[in-house]
């Protein structure tokens, strides 16, 4: 699926999938509006067997599909990383 990609301003490292031709207007306003400003980061052919950095294609996919997005939220930080570092 050809797949749009967009950064928050407002929350760094979230990021939007959408479909390509997808409407930002016609998502819920309760999951754009805390993230602010959305700029277009990144456009991506997304199949099942495609490595994604930090999310899992088939379930990006899925929800693409049953939502119409997937929302990317920042790794969370390794405690033991945190102490060692």
């Amino acid at each position: 699926m050809l797949t749009q990609i967009y950064a928050s301003d407002r929350k760094p490292g979230y990021y939007l999938y959408v479909p390509k031709d997808a409407n930002l207007q016609d998502l819920p306003e309760a999951l754009i509006k805390p993230l602010g400003a959305l700029r277009k980061s990144l456009l991506l052919m997304i199949t099942p067997a495609q490595k994604l950095a930090n999310a899992d294609p088939v379930k990006v996919l899925e929800s693409l599909t049953e939502r119409g997005f997937y929302l990317q939220l920042p790794p969370k930080d390794d405690p033991l990383e945190a102490l060692y570092s």
